[in-house]
């Protein structure tokens, strides 16, 4: 495996050291389709051998999907190059492409708002207080006040659970957006330019600060020149993508409800809801002997989860272990982390996971289950530290 490791952009949590490990440690032989499923920057996908079958990207960020779209598309991909080309390395051009990426992927009040709308909404048809055939203006009276439509719904504890989640996650968002002030929320979306968007989403993570997309970095580049020098391997990317098929399914939340009651067998009906569709499809690709999944899940501190474990079984602490994946579109919390575990532990496909060296994983992911794992020294220079190392474990069941 070559070293010069291919690259759409620099990304936080990338894969640079380990995609050529990764790489050589997936079984050709056995599988035709190829899956990552929190595809990121897609180190792992660029830098394999092509599968004969299918390879699939998937992501919950709707600006990196665009972007693997639209390179993955000879018709697009030229057009997408050169429309890069026109951008520049600068604060002015970064907040352009900050203010635009936020507004249509990772605005957390849209995408909290959007959730909580349809687990509502769901709730209140299963208890038969509305029907899919609500009014507009009566469902935005019930949004607007929900608790005296919920009090008319016999609530499981596990709903009860999630609703209280999602509400939570709603004061987060709206908290998280008046303190970032290049968040604006729009009374009316417009319609989202493909091409706009992918240019946002590269000028985002080309020229943050640790390949966050969060903040500018001053001093990325020395030169202009620089900066465009770093453009040519896109001709490379755009070849290797070419015949991708891209997602845009929100992983975790399927593998969150993957053992709820009933959740399996609601993806046996046919359907147009875009978002059981997309369920059905990752349960397809978990069940099938043939497909090999490689999961790169957010990752978290073991050094945290640790002294949070023991000071739980003392009764003294309950908080989460430090989740070491809040730039993303989304990070996962400790019980998320379980229920894809869960939901891998004995999944039909071959899995490749990784992750820090967690008592969580190795309580799943073992030799009693079936499971392989190797270590992996590696180091982080985020925010200037040095000599940062860190041991990632590969975990496999094949």
């Amino acid at each position: 495996m070559k070293n010069n490791v291919l690259s759409m952009f620099p990304y936080y949590g990338g894969k640079a050291r380990m995609a050529p490990l990764i790489c050589d440690m997936l079984d050709y032989e056995h599988t035709d389709i190829f899956v990552t499923p929190f595809g990121g920057a897609c180190r792992v996908l660029l830098n394999k051998p092509r599968h004969n079958g299918l390879e699939i990207y998937n992501d919950l960020s709707l600006g990196l999907c665009t972007f693997v779209k639209l390179m993955s598309d000879p018709a697009t991909a030229h057009e997408l190059i050169d429309r890069i080309y026109e951008t520049e390395y600068s604060q002015v051009q970064f907040d352009w492409a900050l203010n635009y990426r936020n507004s249509v992927d990772d605005n957390l009040i849209k995408q909290t708002l959007k959730e909580w709308n349809q687990f509502l909404k769901q709730l209140l048809i299963k208890n038969l207080v509305i029907d899919n055939s609500v009014e507009p203006g009566e469902w935005r009276r019930i949004v607007c006040n929900p608790v005296d439509a919920m009090k008319k719904c016999n609530m499981s504890l596990d709903e009860t659970h999630e609703a209280n989640r999602l509400l939570n996650n709603c004061k987060v968002a709206r908290d998280a957006m008046r303190q970032e002030e290049h968040l604006d929320m729009p009374d009316n979306w417009v319609e989202i330019d493909d091409m706009d968007l992918a240019v946002a989403t590269y000028v985002v993570y080309m020229q943050s600060r640790d390949a966050m997309g969060q903040s500018w970095s001053n001093s990325k580049f020395k030169t202009q020149e620089q900066y465009y020098k770093q453009m040519a391997r896109l001709y490379d990317v755009a070849d290797r993508l070419q015949g991708v098929e891209v997602y845009n399914i929100n992983a975790m939340q399927f593998f969150r409800h993957y053992y709820d009651e009933g959740f399996l067998d609601s993806l046996d009906s046919a359907s147009d809801d875009e978002i059981k569709n997309g369920y059905r499809l990752m349960n397809k690709w978990l069940t099938n002997p043939r497909v090999i999944m490689c999961c790169d899940p957010s990752y978290i501190s073991p050094e945290d989860e640790a002294k949070i474990i023991q000071k739980r079984k003392q009764g003294k602490v309950n908080k989460q272990p430090k989740n070491l994946g809040t730039p993303y579109k989304a990070s996962f919390t400790y019980e998320d982390h379980e229920a894809f575990l869960k939901a891998i532990c004995h999944a039909q496909c071959r899995v490749i996971v990784s992750n820090y060296d967690l008592i969580l994983y190795n309580n799943y992911l073992n030799s009693d289950n079936g499971w392989k794992r190797i270590e992996f020294e590696t180091k982080t220079s985020v925010g200037g530290k040095q000599d940062n190392r860190r041991t990632e474990v590969l975990w496999y069941n094949y």
